[in-house]
């Protein structure tokens, strides 16, 4: 009900749907210019979201994670990965600390395997982990005056997360930064649906193309296209490392290999920005002047600050500040500048 609700405001708005998700409501221009300077609300009810209760939710997760646990409290946030024991990523995680529970959104398309694992390491903890992925929505309001538009409709948590009542059922309010330019998620339920919609009320929809550039611009990966179930969590570069991963804490599936790699100093890829001369696409070939196959091109777009950006993972040979590559479209050979993440730094 939630998400059918959900898709008649999309379609309300004119939605043009691509690949199952709203891709924009007629501007992709206007929808970034929301996000940088003013605020916009994105649909990311497609994610899987979990909810942990139990007095062991903390120290349990503190040994399956990737980022210490120790010093969450109430109202706090915490981003980490969920490992193989060989170091790849299971999933990447946004968890916000609330009172007698712990919330977690994680890709959509890595629900099953990250709740496949999480409950095959919970033997006499007590913890129960309870999927909200089918029967609640996720709202985010993203941009500059998210803050200050959603402060004006419902009282704001002073840290990163709160509940509010509203109309029978719990609004969880959770500070996110999904763009680079800062705001808040929503996660309802059923009952919450409508007085949801009602606060959105006003404030005009985004949909993924425009997200898609904000992202990359600040450096956020997209599970399935920048990263998989092969990609070691230490390939994704320095940015996304110190947000995801503590490398002084405890035993958690996966340490060894990040620490293995962290005391040899690099892996043999890593992923970065590119600053092409035209536009490129995903899964185009990443040449180098001493090897023609040092990568692939995972995630693109055209920025109205930036011009034609992408992401790829790439040899270290290539993997490094200002390093000059070509990208093989298929139009033919497009240079390119290799930056570092996030893009956005680069004004």
């Amino acid at each position: 009900m939630t998400l059918a609700a959900l898709k008649q405001i999309h379609d309300s708005h004119n939605a043009e749907w691509r690949d199952g998700r709203p891709a924009h409501y007629g501007s992709i221009e206007n929808e970034y210019r929301l996000l940088r300077e003013a605020c916009g609300w994105i649909d990311f009810s497609a994610a899987a979201k979990f909810r942990f209760t139990g007095e062991d939710r903390k120290s349990w997760l503190q040994g399956q994670v990737s980022n210490d646990m120790q010093h969450l409290t109430d109202g706090g946030f915490v981003q980490f990965c969920i490992l193989k024991p060989t170091g790849q990523i299971i999933a990447d995680a946004d968890l916000w600390a609330l009172p007698d529970e712990y919330v977690a959104v994680v890709p959509g398309s890595q629900r099953e395997a990250t709740l496949d694992r999480l409950e095959k390491m919970l033997i006499l903890e007590d913890v129960a982990i309870q999927d909200l992925s089918q029967d609640h929505g996720l709202i985010s309001v993203q941009g500059p005056e998210a803050s200050r538009v959603l402060g004006e409709r419902l009282p704001l948590p002073h840290l990163d997360a709160g509940t509010v009542e509203l109309s029978g059922g719990a609004l969880r309010l959770m500070r996110q930064d999904c763009t680079g330019s800062g705001g808040w998620s929503l996660l309802f339920d059923e009952a919450s649906a409508p007085a949801v919609i009602g606060l959105l009320e006003g404030i005009r929809p985004v949909g993924f193309e425009a997200w898609q550039i904000a992202r990359l611009e600040c450096g956020i990966p997209l599970y399935g296209r920048d990263m998989n179930e092969k990609t070691l969590v230490m390939e994704m570069g320095a940015h996304f490392v110190e947000s995801h991963v503590n490398l002084e804490k405890g035993c958690y599936t996966g340490q060894e290999v990040v620490m293995r790699i962290h005391s040899r100093g690099h892996t043999n890829r890593t992923w970065m920005g590119l600053k092409p001369e035209s536009p490129v696409s995903p899964g185009d070939a990443v040449s180098h002047a001493t090897r023609d196959d040092v990568g692939k091109v995972t995630s693109s777009a055209v920025s109205p600050a930036f011009g034609p950006i992408a992401a790829a993972t790439l040899r270290n040979v290539a993997a490094v500040e200002n390093e000059s590559v070509i990208v093989q479209g298929p139009d033919g050979p497009v240079k390119a500048k290799v930056v570092r993440m996030p893009i956005r730094r680069i004004e």
